[in-house]
Order: structure tokens, then C-alpha cells, then sequence
């Protein structure tokens, strides 16, 4: 999506400086499709300065800063709008929208000028979250303070219910490159030791500047960190290896892109370093700083950047970090870590493979250039994906012989190793097959289908009979290190309904959550409540937060082409003087607007099959991963492709019961898989399942 989107400018000459900005008041940010009467509702329970409506369009982002007792007045106003979508009630569009800036600096806008929300600007940070709103002085009617603390009356007709609660060009002491050996366990030194890690950097960097990525470790007892940090426990013997990788093209890593260093001690409590990126062209860019040590990834510090055409603001960026302690059974795993890269116009793939069982000490290989759908270079990323799921549309669509079926996705499978892989990748893992336990996709993207790919072995002309699915295939995000505990006390699912019929019934595993039978959550003492089919329900739901497993069952319309128009469809109906029926879309930029899940970590699954409209044609779900992901799901499953009632139900359950029975997420996986996969459909190569591999059930 864009941030250049078509909203409102301020009138003409009028700056940033003129404005009076507010920083501090609490804001509610909801999706523009809620209704007017939703949103009120919940601005009574959290009583906000502000309330910023955020719509979708096209490959816009639209923002429509508000005070409360406007909307409240538009309410009153207007009171047979209450049940309408906000965006209708206030009869939304463009022109209406307020203006956005990024760090105080404003974004060049179209012009419009009508309505009090276009008078107005939305300050965003990098990660483009609302952390201000401008307005013009002389509109101001009264002090922001004094407007906060009056009472939030609603209109009698209100029932709220019950409350609801980068060339560095040296190397710090203590570190070495990655071709040296790693330290040797001395006497002084323990089993363990508590560290600190952190990192930071500035949030704007100029386009063809530099800057530096510093991080630290250090004891925990003496820590003094910079910028985001994380607490965890690291192994006193073994080698802490920190990587560097950047999304997109926006920036480049300038020479080393990762470094080995001995944990601190008390003589050197402190061990510091740094990366040097520089700025490519004009957009945003995440950063993450991953510290590993042997098989264990000890967290991760994702850092949002903003690359400018002009000089940048210097303000230190705020990020992500997530931590987990040493663990020597992660030593079983087979890391693969993807990273992409443009040169000279072509598309490549940087690959790490790391396990300490199978004694691979970080190999790296790159990737032949990708080929586009004439098989000429593929100039991104996106080009070489519609050529997969060109062909993934054409071969995995209904066929009624399930050997045929299988034929066609090992084949499939087959040339996907031949053009994602050197041949000394898979020469190097060919001996090891039946010795891999478990598969962990460590990468920014969400597109590549490596749930698809058969490892083939170019001495021989072998290809494997597995799947990287069948080998326990788990995905991380690069900048989101997932909790290795999931709680799976408290369950919610949504099942989508469609009362007019404009699509066919799902859910046919909510059985599961429902039922009384001796395979349901119920003979495990475990109530899963369900979410009202409505969209308001749906985003209240994901603004409480208040669950530990989220279930979602519903339709899905989206293309690959546009992974930020992908949308859930979850209900039907007809519209005043209409007989046709409507449906009922959520997209992901008002779910990443609504949905707080970073209290519980939850694990989210969404169980989104085929519409029906153009058969079992791959509607890329690329987007929701990272949607819930970094609002704070601790694990997520979902499809690259849509997938069948039966097929989905059959995974769902298997993958349940394997967590609930104290398996890891990896194991669980290759469960579902399996179960899906004996009904004879594709379905179950398109699940994705990100997290830790290694996570499970909680026993607290």
C-alpha cells in the first residue's frame, strides 16, 4: 500500500509549524467499516482524545482524524445512521481525509478541503503507526486538555452494557568472522549466563547515505542498552552468531552482513558492534537484527526505516524484540534463511543453511536468477511468484484422479528445487533426508511456496518422494521471533455465515469447537466461544484480544497482485432496494488497524477456503500472516492457496489435537498435513504455519 495516498492537504501555506499538535491524547484507531454505533461504543470504554478512522481503497490508505463529540453530534444528528458503516454514516471520501506527515514532515497530497477531519494531519512513525495529530490553530476551539478530561456522554439511546476490561570497517574486541573458529569453553566460565540485547538506529536515512546499525550484548546485571532490547539466557560456550537482513530493495547492506561473537563475561561485560546500510531509493524498509547461538535463535530486533530524498529527521527508531533462552533441542532443526536480492535487474536468493544436528555451521548459496513467466529474468520477486501460481492454478485444480493429482505436484514440486536451488544445496541435504527432523523457513516473504518444493539431487537425476512439507516444514518472519510457549486456554472461533446464499457454507471443522463428542475440545474441559457473524464482533474480538487460540472460518478473495487487497469475506446480505447480494469483506489494513494481540500471543488460524467463483484458483493470502503476526499472534496458520471445506476441517483437527497433546508446532504440522493430505486433494501442500517449531502447548 501506499503512504502517497489520495488524501487531504492542508489549505495552501500552510506548514507543519502551524500547527498545534497533540502527542500525547490517547487515539482509537478503528476500521472504517465498523458502525457508527460500534464506535462509540467502544470509545466510551477506552475514552479517547481522538478516533482515526482508517479506510482502504484501491492502493490507498485513506485517515480521518476525529474528536469524539463530533461523531457523537453526527450520531445525534443523525440517529438512524447509528447501524450504518461510519464510512457511510459520514459519508466519506477523499477529499474529506486528513492529511498525513511522517515524523512532522509533510507527504505531498492531493488537495481537498472539506469537512473538521481534513483540516487535520495524522503524524506516523516508520512502521507507519499514528503517533500525533496536527490541527490548525484557529480551529482549535479549546485547549486539547481541557477538551480530554470532559465526560464522554452518549445519547440515551445508547445500551453500552457492562465495562470490558552497515563499511564498519573494523571489528569490535571480542568478535570474529564467520570463517573463525568459535571460542573454546574455558574453566571460569558457567553453563549459562543472562544477557541483553539491543539495538538501534536512526528512522530516516537519505537517499545514497550511510549509517550505522549498532547492537549490543551484554551481561544482563551491568546492561545499559541502546534502542530496542531484550533479555534471555545464552550457553557461556558457544558463539553468538548476529545477522543483519534487510526486506526489499529500499536499502542495501554495506559489506558484512553478520558477525560472531563470544558471549560477554564478567571481565568483558560488554561487546558491541555494528552493520552500515545506505539508503537506495525513496520507501520503507524493515531491518532485523537476529542473534543466533548454535541451533537457537536467542530473539530478534526488528527496526522500521524510512528512506528520504531530503535531509533526514534524526530520531532514533522504535522496534520490535522478542526473546527465548539457549535451548539444545532446537540443535535438531534445519534452518533455512532466505533473504532476496536485485542485481542488475535480477532476482536471486541468498540462502543459510545452519543445524547443529546435522552439522552444517551456517553453509550459504545463492540462487540461479528467478525467471518470469517467459522465462525470461525476473525483475522482482512478484514476477517469478505469478509464474508459480500460474502454473500451481493450472495443475493442483480439481482433478478427479488422485494419482494424477500427486504426478502433476511432485513434478511441480521438482522444478521448483531446480530453479530456487543450486545444485550444491541439494547435494549438500540430499545425504541428510533421513536425518531431517524438522525444517524452519527463516525469510521476509511470504510468497515462495517452499511447502511445495521436492529437493532433487542433480548427480543422479533423483527427486525426493517428499514434500518440504512432509519434513515438519515451519516458517518464521525475519524481523518477528514467535513465543515457544502458546497458552490455549482460552479459545474463540468465527464462523463466517452467508444468509443470501452468494457463496456456499464453510466450517465444517467447527464441529470440533462446538460438539460434545469425545474428539471435540469439549471432552477436554476446554469452551471455545464463539464471535457473533458480524463485522463489528469480528474487530471487537480482535481489539479485546482476550483469547489464546483464534479460529476463523470463512471465505477468502485476494490476488497475488495485490497481497494488500487480500480480503476475508464473512457474510452476506442485500443493501436497501437491492435484491443482489452484497458481501461482507474485512481487509487487511483494517485489521492491522484494529486487532491488539501482543498481551496473550495467541495462536491465530485462518481456515479460509475457495470461493467458488473460478474454482480452486489461488487467491494468494500472502498478507494476513504478516497482519497478525505483528500484532502480536505468537503463532500463525494460514493458506497460499484456497483450499477445500473437507481437506481444511481434516488439518484443523489434527492439528489441534496434536498441541493439545503436548506435541511442538513443527510436529503438529506434519499431523495436519498428513490427515489432510489422506482425503487425496492438494489442500493440504497450501497450508503455511508460522511460528517457533518448537513451541508448545503451555502447562502453566
Amino acid at each position: 500500500m501506499t503512504e502517497q495516498s489520495a488524501s487531504a492537504q492542508m489549505p495552501s501555506g500552510l506548514l507543519v509549524a502551524d500547527l498545534r499538535w497533540d502527542r500525547k491524547g490517547s487515539m482509537l484507531v478503528v476500521a472504517g467499516n465498523r458502525t457508527l454505533r460500534s464506535v462509540l461504543e467502544r470509545a466510551a470504554h477506552t475514552n479517547p482524545a481522538w478516533i482515526v478512522l482508517v479506510r482502504f481503497r484501491g492502493a490507498h490508505v485513506y485517515r480521518y482524524a476525529y474528536r469524539v463529540e463530533e461523531l457523537r453530534q453526527h450520531a445525534m444528528d443523525f440517529p438512524t445512521r447509528l447501524d450504518w458503516p461510519i464510512e457511510d454514516a459520514l459519508d466519506l471520501h477523499e477529499t474529506k481525509s486528513s492529511a498525513s506527515s511522517r515524523g512532522g514532515r509533510r507527504l505531498e497530497l492531493q488537495q481537498g478541503m472539506e469537512g473538521p477531519a481534513a483540516s487535520r494531519l495524522v503524524d506516523l512513525d516508520a512502521a507507519g503507526r499514528i503517533i500525533g495529530i496536527g490541527e490548525q490553530v484557529d480551529l482549535v476551539a479549546a485547549p486539547l486538555d481541557e477538551r480530554r478530561s470532559s465526560p464522554l456522554d452518549l445519547p440515551e439511546i445508547f445500551d453500552l452494557g457492562p465495562m470490558r476490561g552497515r563499511s564498519g570497517r573494523r571489528l569490535p574486541m571480542g568478535y570474529q568472522s564467520a570463517s573463525e573458529e568459535a571460542p573454546q569453553k574455558t574453566a571460569d566460565q558457567t553453563d549459562s549466563v543472562d544477557i541483553t540485547l539491543s539495538a538501534n538506529t536512526d528512522n530516516e536515512l537519505q537517499v545514497g547515505h550511510e549509517q550505522e546499525v549498532t547492537f549490543r550484548i551484554e551481561l544482563s546485571s551491568a546492561a545499559r542498552p541502546r534502542g530496542s532490547f531484550l533479555d534471555t539466557k545464552a550457553a557461556s560456550d558457544k558463539s553468538i552468531v548476529v545477522s543483519l537482513t534487510v526486506e526489499g530493495q529500499v536499502i542495501e547492506v554495506i559489506n558484512d552482513r553478520e558477525m560472531t561473537v563470544n558471549p560477554p563475561t564478567q571481565e568483558q561485560p560488554l561487546r558491541i558492534g555494528s552493520f552500515w546500510i545506505r539508503g537506495m531509493r525513496p520507501g520503507l524498509s524493515r531491518l532485523a537484527i537476529i542473534f543466533r547461538q548454535a541451533g537457537s535463535d536467542l530473539g530478534a530486533i526488528g527496526l522500521v526505516i524510512e528512506v528520504v530524498a531530503v535531509d533526514p529527521k534524526p530520531t532514533r527508531s522504535r522496534g520490535t524484540a522478542v526473546a527465548a533462552a539457549r535451548d539444545v533441542a532446537d540443535d535438531d532443526k534445519l534452518a533455512l534463511l532466505v533473504e532476496q536480492r536485485v542485481e542488475g535487474g535480477n532476482v536471486t536468493y541468498n540462502f543459510t543453511l545452519h543445524s547443529e544436528a546435522l552439522d552444517l555451521p551456517y553453509r550459504k548459496f545463492s540462487s540461479r536468477p528467478l525467471l518470469d513467466r517467459g522465462d525470461g529474468p525476473a525483475s522482482t520477486p512478484l514476477a517469478f511468484v505469478e509464474r508459480i501460481y500460474e502454473r500451481v492454478t493450472q495443475e493442483l485444480r480439481s482433478v478427479d484422479d488422485f494419482k494424477q493429482l500427486q504426478r502433476e505436484a511432485r513434478a511441480l514440486g521438482s522444478k521448483l528445487s531446480r530453479e530456487l536451488f543450486e545444485p550444491e544445496v541439494a547435494k549438500v541435504i540430499w545425504p541428510l533426508r533421513d536425518r531431517i527432523k524438522m525444517v524452519q523457513i527463516v525469510s521476509w516473504e511470504p510468497l515462495i511456496p517452499w511447502e511445495l518444493v521436492r529437493l532433487h539431487n542433480p548427480d543422479t537425476g533423483e527427486t525426493d518422494d517428499r514434500f518440504l512439507a512432509d519434513y515438519d516444514l515451519v516458517r518464521t518472519l525475519s524481523d518477528e521471533a514467535p513465543v515457544r510457549q502458546l497458552a490455549m486456554k482460552k479459545w474463540r472461533y468465527f464462523n463466517a455465515t452467508y444468509p443470501m446464499g452468494s457463496v456456499e457454507p464453510v466450517g465444517a471443522e467447527l464441529e470440533y469447537f462446538k460438539g460434545r463428542s469425545e474428539n471435540s475440545l469439549s471432552a477436554r474441559s476446554i469452551t471455545a466461544d464463539a464471535i457473533p457473524p458480524s463485522r463489528d464482533a469480528f474487530y471487537d474480538a480482535l481489539a479485546d484480544g482476550d483469547f489464546d487460540v483464534l479460529h476463523i472460518s470463512c471465505h477468502a478473495d485476494a490476488s497475488h497482485q495485490s497481497i494488500e487487497g487480500a480480503s476475508l469475506i464473512i457474510g452476506d446480505t442485500t443493501r436497501p432496494g437491492e435484491t443482489q447480494p452484497h458481501q461482507i469483506e474485512i481487509d487487511t489494513v483494517t485489521v492491522e488497524a484494529e486487532a491488539k494481540l501482543r498481551g496473550r500471543r495467541p495462536l491465530v488460524f485462518l481456515n479460509a477456503c475457495e470461493t467458488g467463483r473460478m474454482g480452486a484458483v489461488l487467491t494468494q493470502l500472502g498478507g494476513w500472516p504478516i497482519v497478525f503476526l505483528r500484532a502480536g499472534a505468537g503463532a500463525f496458520v494460514g493458506t497460499t492457496w484456497a483450499v477445500r471445506d473437507k481437506p481444511a476441517a481434516a488439518f484443523a483437527r489434527a492439528f489441534y489435537d496434536a498441541l493439545l497433546a503436548g506435541k511442538t508446532l513443527a510436529e503438529a504440522a506434519g499431523a495436519a498435513r498428513a490427515s489432510a493430505k489422506s482425503l487425496g486433494d492438494a489442500s493440504w501442500l497450501a497450508f503455511k504455519v508460522y511460528g517457533h517449531p518448537r513451541a508448545r502447548r503451555s502447562n502453566a
